[in-house]
């Protein structure tokens, strides 16, 4: 509208300018006015482009605030506190007890099997550093070689049962630590025990 309005301002004036010349026509009259036109039209872009702007920043101004998102994290749960390690009171029993001197096995002993059996074997010094376990039709019969704490099974009455290894916790007590296959025994040994009966003969 604005724009509008100085083009027909400038015409009405460039039509007056023509009447008032009308006695001297010329041409350099109409090329200033025509340069005038030229330079209020572009000084009317600038206006509009101006107000453009001034609208859109006033637009902006009165637009709402967007509103902040709340991002909602979810709570952990609180760790809960892990119940105090109870002292072990369970001890292994350790079967590295090494003698100072070479004992002497002989004597009277009673055999326990796992399954609750027991049996009263002798033990009798054999030739050199050798010890034989005497008991009819027992399995576990038979010399046994000693090397420090074990006993292990050199020269068995049943020719098929070699393997037997005895491990010695002190000199009263021996463990069944080692034995042959169970396809020749028929059941398994491991875990039986010889405890001597009465003192031993470095006690005496």
């Amino acid at each position: 509208m604005l724009r509008y309005l100085i083009t027909l301002f400038c015409a009405a004036t460039l039509m007056l300018a023509t009447a008032a010349g009308a006695a001297e026509p010329g041409e350099g009259l109409i090329d200033g006015l025509l340069a005038q036109i030229r330079q209020l039209e572009q000084r009317l872009e600038q206006i509009e482009s101006q107000v453009d702007k001034n609208s859109a920043a006033i637009d902006r101004a009165d637009a709402p605030a967007a509103k902040p998102q709340v991002v909602v994290q979810p709570q952990k749960p609180p760790k809960q506190a892990k119940p105090a390690k109870q002292e072990k009171t369970e001890k292994s029993i350790t079967l590295n007890w090494t003698p100072q001197e070479p004992v002497d096995y002989s004597g009277q002993w009673l055999m326990t099997l796992p399954l609750g059996a027991e049996h009263q074997v002798a033990i009798k010094k054999a030739k050199n550093d050798q010890f034989k376990l005497v008991r009819p039709r027992l399995n576990l019969a038979g010399a046994y070689k000693v090397d420090g704490p074990t006993l292990t099974i050199v020269q068995p009455d049943d020719q098929r049962l070699t393997g037997f290894v005895w491990t010695a916790i002190n000199r009263n007590t021996l463990i069944l630590t080692s034995e042959p296959p169970q396809g020749r025994t028929g059941a398994s040994y491991v875990g039986a025990t010889l405890t001597r009966l009465g003192e031993s003969p470095e006690s005496k």
